[in-house]
């Protein structure tokens, strides 16, 4: 018999920036996407490591949200445990 253990997933570089920016910014996930114009669960998959990657222009869209540079949000440096 398998048994399926279930790992949690842990948020890219990615995730991890947008959910510090986010709440720096004291934002909710559904403000943050009115405000960017990048689907609510994009966001909430980015955050939670269900999503490790996303397109360009929503990288754009954040990163000009947030006032950083799109390479900022996936920088190493900037990513917290």
């Amino acid at each position: 018999m398998i048994q399926h253990v279930l790992i949690p997933a842990r948020p890219s570089v990615l995730g991890q920036s947008i959910r510090h920016l986010r709440q720096a910014s004291g934002w909710t996930v559904p403000e943050l996407a009115r405000l960017s114009g990048v689907d609510i669960d994009v966001i909430r998959q980015l955050e939670r490591g269900l999503q490790q990657d996303t397109s360009s222009e929503n990288i754009a869209r954040l990163a000009r949200q947030f006032c950083v540079t799109p390479a900022s949000l996936v920088a190493e440096e900037n990513s917290t445990p």
